[in-house]
């Protein structure tokens, strides 16, 4: 899911992960340890809902079940993405989606549907929203982005920690180059994926087992 503010006399936010991401995870899981849905739709409604403005838009890139599946592999690489190919899960995630997302928005989503779409046609369809949106800059340059960048290298900077707190089992590939931020470097990797620990629990990873998270220590690719 995507989400588009845009509001007069501020600086526009997207955002990839929101409330609502949250929610349909929250529905389309069966972990008897997880947050139940009904909790987490209650607090949403009760803390959140009412301070979205009417100009928070939501953009959802909607793929099938099937076509998720297959574009992924049909296998998960790494074990905490064991529960992402349970065929319910995704089947579970679209019914919330197509048909109680719209609920749960100041203004309904743009449900953008992916199956059979080449990801320039995509880029060009977000871009259309964000437009409507008047976020024209935002827009051309999204327009105008490739759909087929290579997948940056980890930093020699932090091959050390990376291999040390785990390594790709524990961090997933990068996804950014090396980031200037607070004076030192960063890179991002997808940290922080759900998974299911060896006693059959589903929580964020953690390598380093109880403790606090992130960990102290030198600098850390997160």
């Amino acid at each position: 899911m995507r989400r588009l503010a845009c509001a007069p006399d501020t600086r526009p936010l997207i955002s990839d992960r929101n409330h609502l991401g949250a929610l349909a995870y929250c529905y389309a899981t069966r972990e008897e340890d997880c947050l139940p849905y009904r909790t987490a739709r209650d607090f949403y409604a009760r803390r959140v809902a009412p301070e979205l403005p009417e100009t928070v838009l939501t953009a959802i890139l909607l793929v099938s079940p099937g076509r998720s599946l297959t574009r992924r592999g049909n296998v998960a690489e790494l074990p905490r993405g064991k529960q992402w190919f349970d065929e319910g899960l995704p089947e579970r995630l679209h019914h919330f989606c197509t048909d109680i997302a719209p609920s749960l928005c100041p203004t309904p989503p743009t449900v953008i549907n992916t199956d059979g779409a080449t990801p320039e046609t995509v880029l060009a369809q977000v871009a259309g929203v964000l437009a409507d949106a008047g976020l024209d800059q935002t827009a051309q340059r999204l327009a105008s982005a490739t759909a087929h960048a290579p997948r940056p290298p980890l930093d020699p900077r932090f091959v050390d920690t990376y291999t040390q707190l785990g390594g790709l089992e524990a961090f997933g590939h990068p996804f950014t180059p090396p980031i200037a931020h607070r004076g030192g470097t960063v890179q991002l990797c997808r940290l922080g994926a759900p998974h299911h620990d060896p006693a059959g629990h589903t929580r964020l990873w953690n390598p380093l087992g109880p403790g606090p998270w992130p960990p102290p220590g030198p600098a850390w690719s997160r």
